[in-house]
């Protein structure tokens, strides 16, 4: 008894440290700077796809819009819209904006050329505006057309394919000679133009100025400031009819 006891007291306790594991032979060729300039690298390399994919959608939404001569100007309507209210917490007036350098009359927006170009290429430069050759609906949009071209002969959004077809304008809906067009090609193909004469028909290879068409914008602005001017994508939009 006397014995076991001894042993008991006898016993030695003592700590035991194990070393830390030794690091792999290529973790221990690799320096710190060199796991700065790899990390560096991987978060260049990120931001270099991010900016890709961004730029792909961007080229996709471009190119749709574009190809189809067809501007989706309510959706753009109400980003702006929204983009004004986040702005401006008290809304006391609405406003029609065109692009900065378009005239406005009747709630469209209207791009008159400087530069000449032939029929296709005019139709062409619309589509790259969001807009279309223009297309005159009612009397009174010919007598503004009239009254801005003046001396000058412009293309307008109306054609006619060959002999026995009526004119039609560049959604096909058809002039149902409601204005009339004076024919100066002896081509049945032809093409409209308007000047301060009214409307006529010409040789679409013939260079001449256009003009492109957009409905305007409405939008709300803020209490007590003058009607904004603001940049959406590469253009600029101004007021042009305060409400």
């Amino acid at each position: 008894m006397a014995g076991a006891q001894e042993m008991a007291e006898g016993v030695v306790y003592a700590d035991i440290s194990f070393p830390p594991p030794a690091p792999t032979a290529a973790l221990q060729r690799l320096p710190s700077s060199s796991w700065r300039r790899v990390a560096l690298g991987l978060a260049l390399l990120c931001i270099l796809l991010l900016a890709a994919l961004l730029g792909l959608g961007l080229h996709l939404h471009l190119h749709r819009r574009v190809g189809s001569c067809a501007p989706k100007l309510r959706s753009m309507e109400q980003s702006l819209e929204h983009r004004l209210q986040q702005q401006e917490r008290f809304l006391a007036g609405r406003c029609r904006f065109c692009p900065a350098s378009w005239l406005g009359d009747a709630g469209k927006c209207y791009y008159f050329s400087s530069a000449k170009r032939d029929w296709a290429q005019s139709k062409e430069d619309c589509c790259s505006r969001g807009a279309q050759l223009v297309t005159v609906r009612a009397n009174a949009t010919l007598a503004f057309l009239q009254r801005v071209s003046k001396s000058n002969t412009f293309h307008i959004g109306l054609k006619k394919e060959r002999a026995g077809l009526d004119w039609k304008w560049v959604d096909g809906s058809a002039l149902n000679r409601l204005f009339p067009v004076t024919r100066s090609t002896a081509s049945y193909l032809a093409c409209g133009r308007v000047s301060g004469r009214g409307l006529s028909g010409g040789s679409c290879t013939d260079p001449c100025r256009w003009i492109c068409e957009q409905s305007a914008l409405t939008l709300q602005w803020g209490l007590g400031s003058a009607p904004p001017t603001f940049l959406w994508g590469n253009t600029t939009y101004t007021c042009i009819d305060p409400q």
